[in-house]
């Protein structure tokens, strides 16, 4: 009995130490700003941020977003777009408008989880659309993911690939196809860069998810297959490039656009 009891009490430790691990991972923080109306089921979110030694600011208060986003220049958004007098999609779009605000990354956390919600939400450039209720672990992971990729993105390169008509020029995040720019999401972009280094070579959903948001979900994930679909439209009869691999994922093959 005693045995028993010691082995149910070293499973509990482990299981609180893998979640916590999980949530370190490389040290990220920031300045974050949600804009929710939801103030009571956010503070937990606030305090799980607060713990990971980010800088939370909650607004809920819609008709002043934008002169707090101004006043308080975040790293990064958390917008429910849920608010009764208008859609939060109209602050998304002002914040794209706004040239003091426009490079702001911007995470859609919202109740809104038809598919054209998040579709919409993706194709106005959210960095991400994430649905009520949700794992507040995976929202902490998935934001540092963006913060790291936004970080690395703004640092200097002069990196280039040419690969079957496609030129990409990674410093300046610049995309010609047959002499024309192409423009892409910072998710679209992270993903072809991804695939064109690797062709021929097939990718699993979670293995591009931990390319974008730094960490892989204990579930089966649909937002990629959302971001490609885009990408592969953008890119005209080169997306033909873009092969899914049933039951496994994709991969870029040059040989077929």
């Amino acid at each position: 009995m005693l045995r028993w009891v010691f082995r149910r009490v070293s499973f509990t430790v482990f299981f609180k130490t893998r979640n916590k691990a999980i949530l370190r991972g490389p040290f990220v923080s920031g300045k974050i700003l949600i804009i929710d109306r939801d103030i009571e089921n956010t503070k937990s979110l606030i305090d799980c941020f607060e713990t990971e030694h980010f800088t939370v600011k909650l607004v809920d208060d819609n008709q002043q977003a934008m002169n707090h986003i101004l006043s308080y220049q975040p790293e990064i958004i958390l917008l429910d777009i849920e608010f009764p007098d208008t859609s939060g999609l109209d602050i998304f779009r002002a914040i794209l408008l706004d040239k003091q605000t426009e490079s702001i990354p911007t995470i859609i956390l919202t109740a809104k989880a038809e598919p054209i919600d998040r579709i919409v939400g993706l194709e106005l450039g959210a960095e991400d659309y994430i649905a009520k209720p949700f794992d507040t672990r995976e929202v902490i992971l998935r934001t540092k993911g963006v913060l790291r990729r936004r970080r690395k993105r703004d640092q200097p390169s002069d990196q280039r690939i040419k690969l079957h008509g496609i030129e990409i020029d990674i410093g300046k995040r610049e995309v010609n196809l047959a002499n024309s720019t192409i423009s892409l999401t910072n998710p679209e972009f992270e993903l072809l860069v991804y695939l064109v280094k690797f062709p021929g070579r097939v990718f699993s959903r979670n293995d591009l998810m931990y390319r974008l948001w730094g960490y892989r979900p204990a579930y089966q994930s649909r937002s990629i297959d959302s971001h490609l679909s885009r990408l592969k439209k953008k890119l005209g009869r080169l997306g033909q490039c873009i092969q899914t691999v049933r039951g496994v994922g994709y991969r870029f093959q040059p040989d077929v656009g």
